[in-house]
C-alpha cells in the first residue's frame, strides 16, 4: 500500500467513527429521540431496591451526555431519571440504547425493573466498554410521558452513560450493532493482531539482536494488545482489579513510549538519556496504582498528560524526517502518528465532556491499525532486505564457483607444472648418477684401453664394477621401492660371491626395530655407493681375511660401519684419492657424518645419518 492509500484508509476510518449521533431512523413517526434533559442523585452505596421517590429534593438537573462527579473516593450509588413521550398509538413496542454503561446498572420503565447488567459491587469491578440495549416492554409503556430511571454503582471519578438513544427496536438495533462493532469486536479482533504481530516481531528480534527496532515495535504491539483485552473484559473481582488496571497501565504507558521512541528512532533521533527516561516515566502509572489503589484513578490523568511532550517531540521529528527524507514509508508513518494522537486527543476530550460523552472511543481502533501498518512497512523492508541477502549470496556463490573453476585449473596446470618438474629433476638425477658412476667408470676403462695398459683382467674387473653400479642405481632408483633394506639385501646378494671368491669371509649384521627403512632413493643411493665404494677398497686393497657389515638403527640416527681385518693404509695420504674423496662428498651432500679409521691391524669406516625418513610401521 502506498503512502496515499494508508492517508486515505485512516482518514476514512476517523470519518467513520466520528459520525454525528443524531440521524433520524426509521419511517415516519419512527424517530429515534436522544435524551438530554434529566436529573440524578448520588447517595452512599446500598444494595439496590427501587428508586428514589421522584420528590425527593436530593434530585438534581443534569444535561446529558454530562458526567456526575464522584464526591468519594469509593463505591457509590447514583440515580439518573430521564423522561420521554409517545404518541397515542396503541401496541407501539420501543428499545433505548445506552452508548455506555461503564458500570452497568439498573433500567426501570415507569418505576417497573425493566432490564439490568452487571455492575460495581463491593466484591466486583464493572468496566463495560461497549454499548448496551434495553427493549422496553409494550405493557409497561404508557401514551405522553414515560420515565426512565437508571440506577448504577460506580467507583470512577466521573459516572455518566452518555445521552441515550429511544426509538423503534429496528431501529435502535441498528445503532446498537454498528456502534458494538466499533468498540468490542474491533477490540477482539485489535487484540489478537496486535499479540500476534507483536509475537512475530519480537521473534525476529531475537534471531536478530541487532535490528533493535523489531523488538520495540514488537514489544509496543504487545502492549497494546494487553491494553485491548481491558476493552474485552468487563467484570474483575476486586482483589484482582487493582493489579489488572496496573497492567492497563503499563500496557498503556509502555505501549504508547515505545511507539514514540520507536517513531524517533526511524527519524534518526536518537538520545540514550530520553528513552531510559521515558521506559521510567511509564513505570510510574502502574506502580502509583499499586501504591495509591482506587485513589489513582482520580490522578491518572496527571500521568497521562506527563507523557504529551514526548508524544510532540516524536510528531515533530518524523514529520521533519519527513519532510527531509520524504519517502513513503516516513511521509506514511508521519501522517499515521498524527492521525493517532488526533485519536488520543479525541479520546481525552470525549472522557472530560469536552465533546459529547456518547461518542465512540477511537484510540484502541486507530493504534492498532497504525501499529499493524508500522508492521506490515517492517515486514515488506525485512523481506526486501532478505530478498536483497540471497541475490547476494546468488551472486557470492557464483563468483565462488567461477573462482572455484579458476582455482581448479590453476591447481591443474601446477600440478602439471610440479610433475614436469619432478620428471626432469628425476632424468637429471639418474643423468647425473650415471655420469659420475656408471659413466666415470666406463670413461676409465677406456682410457686404459687407448693407453695399452689394460689386460684382460684389469677390462674384466671394470666392467664388472660398471655392471655392479648400474644395478646398485636400479635397485636404489626403482619406483614404489624405498625400502633401504631391501636395497642393502640385493647389494650383499652380489658382493657375497666375489668377496669368498677372494677368501674374505662376510659377517653381515643388522640391527634394527623394524622390518623396513623407508628413505629417499637419492639417499638411498648415496648411501648404497658409499658402503658399495667401502666393500670395493677391502677387494682391492686391504688383504683382509674377514670383513664385517653393520647397519643399526638407534637414538633417531641410522649408522652403517664397514670393518675389516686387513693391513690398513693412511686416511691423510689416501684421502687424496678420488675413492675417498667421493665417500665423503656423498655424506655431506645427504648431511651425514663419516668417520674413516684405520691402523695396522685394520680398518673402519663409519657412516651415521642423525635424522634419516620415519621407518615404516
Amino acid at each position: 500500500m502506498s503512502a496515499r492509500g494508508v492517508l486515505i484508509a485512516l482518514l476514512a476510518v476517523l470519518m467513520g467513527l466520528t459520525l454525528p449521533a443524531r440521524a433520524v431512523d426509521g419511517g415516519p413517526g419512527e424517530v429515534v429521540v436522544e435524551l438530554r434533559d434529566a436529573r440524578y442523585l448520588v447517595e452512599p452505596w446500598h444494595e439496590m431496591s427501587i428508586p428514589p421517590r421522584d420528590d425527593d429534593p436530593r434530585w438534581r438537573p443534569l444535561t446529558l451526555p454530562g458526567q456526575v462527579d464522584n464526591p468519594e473516593q469509593g463505591l457509590v450509588r447514583v440515580w439518573f431519571r430521564l423522561n420521554f413521550r409517545l404518541d397515542d398509538r396503541p401496541g407501539q413496542s420501543q428499545a433505548v440504547l445506552f452508548p455506555r454503561l461503564y458500570s452497568g446498572g439498573s433500567l426501570f420503565l415507569n418505576g417497573a425493573l425493566a432490564g439490568a447488567v452487571a455492575g460495581s459491587s463491593p466484591t466486583v469491578q464493572a468496566n463495560w466498554l461497549r454499548p448496551h440495549e434495553f427493549f422496553l416492554p409494550t405493557q409497561g409503556l404508557r401514551p405522553g410521558e414515560n420515565t426512565l430511571h437508571v440506577g448504577m454503582s460506580s467507583r470512577y471519578a466521573q459516572i455518566g452513560f452518555g445521552a441515550p438513544f429511544v426509538g423503534p427496536p429496528e431501529a435502535i438495533r441498528a445503532r446498537y450493532e454498528k456502534r458494538l462493532f466499533w468498540e468490542y469486536n474491533v477490540a477482539m479482533i485489535s487484540v489478537w493482531l496486535l499479540t500476534t504481530g507483536g509475537l512475530l516481531l519480537l521473534t525476529i528480534w531475537l534471531l536478530r539482536r541487532q535490528d533493535i527496532l523489531y523488538g520495540m515495535l514488537g514489544l509496543a504491539a504487545l502492549m497494546w494488545g494487553i491494553r485491548t483485552i481491558h476493552h474485552v473484559w468487563p467484570l474483575v473481582p476486586l482483589e484482582w482489579w487493582v493489579p489488572w488496571r496496573a497492567v492497563y497501565y503499563a500496557g498503556t504507558g509502555y505501549g504508547d513510549i515505545l511507539l514514540c521512541l520507536f517513531v524517533l528512532r526511524v527519524a534518526r533521533w536518537h538520545r540514550a538519556w530520553i528513552e531510559r527516561a521515558a521506559l521510567a516515566y511509564a513505570a510510574v502509572g502502574p506502580l502509583a496504582m499499586i501504591l495509591l489503589g482506587q485513589a489513582f484513578l482520580h490522578r491518572d490523568a496527571l500521568w497521562y498528560a506527563g507523557a504529551i511532550p514526548l508524544n510532540l517531540l516524536a510528531v515533530t521529528m518524523i514529520v521533519r524526517a519527513a519532510w527531509r527524507i520524504r519517502s513513503w514509508d516516513t511521509v506514511a508513518l508521519a501522517a499515521t502518528l498524527i492521525f493517532t494522537g488526533a485519536a488520543f486527543a479525541w479520546d481525552i476530550a470525549v472522557k472530560g465532556g469536552w465533546i459529547s460523552f456518547s461518542n465512540i472511543y477511537i484510540s484502541h481502533v486507530l493504534t492498532p491499525l497504525v501499529i499493524l501498518g508500522i508492521c506490515l512497512v517492517l515486514l515488506v523492508h525485512f523481506v526486501a532486505a532478505l530478498g536483497l541477502a540471497e541475490r547476494a549470496n546468488e551472486r557470492l556463490e557464483a563468483r565462488v564457483r567461477a573462482r572455484e573453476a579458476e582455482l581448479t585449473a590453476s591447481h591443474e596446470a601446477l600440478r602439471r607444472l610440479e610433475s614436469a618438474q619432478a620428471a626432469a629433476a628425476e632424468r637429471g638425477r639418474i643423468v647425473q648418477d650415471m655420469h659420475d658412476g656408471l659413466g666415470s667408470q666406463l670413461l676409465s676403462a677406456l682410457a686404459m684401453v687407448e693407453r695399452g695398459a689394460a689386460g684382460e683382467r684389469e677390462i674384466s674387473q671394470v666392467l664388472r664394477e660398471c655392471i655392479d653400479d648400474m644395478r646398485l642405481a636400479i635397485d636404489a632408483l626403482a619406483p614404489g621401492d624405498d625400502d633401504l633394506l631391501s636395497a642393502l639385501g640385493a647389494l650383499r646378494f652380489r658382493m657375497e660371491p666375489r668377496l669368498a671368491a677372494a677368501g674374505i669371509t662376510l659377517d653381515w649384521r643388522i640391527a634394527t626395530a623394524s622390518d623396513a627403512i623407508q628413505i629417499e632413493p637419492r639417499e638411498g643411493l648415496a648411501l648404497l655407493r658409499t658402503l658399495q665404494e667401502a666393500i670395493a677398497n677391502v677387494l682391492k686393497h686391504a688383504g683382509a681375511s674377514r670383513l664385517c657389515v653393520t647397519v643399526r638403527e638407534e637414538g633417531g640416527a641410522l649408522e652403517i660401519a664397514v670393518a675389516d681385518n686387513g693391513r690398513g693404509f693412511d686416511p691423510g695420504a689416501a684421502g687424496r684419492g678420488r675413492g675417498l674423496a667421493h665417500m665423503r662428498q656423498r655424506a655431506a651432500a645427504m648431511g651425514a657424518v663419516l668417520d674413516i679409521r684405520s691402523s695396522a691391524t685394520g680398518s673402519e669406516i663409519r657412516l651415521r645419518k642423525a635424522h634419516p625418513a620415519t621407518p615404516a610401521q
